[in-house]
């Protein structure tokens, strides 16, 4: 599950590398624009999670109801980086010169390490589509993101589609998988805002009861 979740998440922000008022984008966002992040970990009965530590300098403790919020505010500008490269690779970017954060959070339990991702992303999922995974991403201001970008993620082809609209402050995006070639094994990835509603927030261990499930559906997803 440990290796899984790792995949994914590199799937659809690496392969990204990428990307208003302060209320929440949709009903299931889990941040606003102003930055404050809060949520449930739907599991945390069976895997707990004591803290959260955001970008390395936000601590947030989690309840024993598996409860969580962060006031993140605003990123400081050496923390930002621009969209160079995607504007590079043909996708059309309303304003180039934004910058932008990717959020970044470490969970931990008793001092181990614990993985968390919202995610609706189940064992039953053996195929991967389907499946989407939210990433929280800071904009120094308004912009809209059109286009498709091939790449290439540890010798997966990700064919993406991008179609974002991105406010000032931080939002919540989401790349959902819509198609996996039985033959290939390339992957159609499309990044939006829209939140799926079945989107949870969970945490595993490495040694979790559904690892061995997880790691055979990220393999079949893999074709390997």
């Amino acid at each position: 599950m440990k290796t899984f979740f790792k995949v994914v998440l590199f799937v659809f922000v690496a392969a990204f590398y990428s990307c208003g008022k302060d209320e929440v984008s949709s009903a299931s966002s889990s941040i606003t624009s102003a930055g404050v992040i809060s949520g449930t970990i739907s599991n945390y009965s069976t895997t707990k999670v004591s803290s959260i530590i955001f970008d390395d300098k936000h601590t947030c403790e989690v309840s024993s109801e598996g409860k969580f919020t962060c006031n993140l505010g605003t990123p400081e500008l050496s923390e930002l980086s621009d969209l160079s490269e995607l504007s590079t690779l043909g996708l059309e970017i309303s304003d180039p010169k934004v910058m932008v954060r990717f959020l970044d959070y470490v969970t931990s339990f008793n001092g181990n390490p614990v993985d968390l991702m919202k995610s609706n992303i189940t064992k039953n999922m053996t195929q991967g589509v389907g499946a989407a995974y939210s990433t929280f991403i800071y904009c120094d201001r308004d912009i809209t993101i059109k286009g498709n970008k091939d790449g290439y993620v540890y010798g997966l082809g990700v064919k993406m589609t991008y179609d974002v609209k991105l406010k000032k402050g931080w939002t919540e995006m989401v790349g959902t998988i819509e198609k996996v070639s039985v033959t290939t094994g390339e992957v159609t990835l499309k990044v939006s805002n829209t939140i799926p509603s079945d989107l949870k927030w969970v945490a595993e261990t490495a040694d979790a009861p559904e690892t061995a499930s997880k790691i055979k559906m990220i393999k079949s997803l893999l074709k390997k």
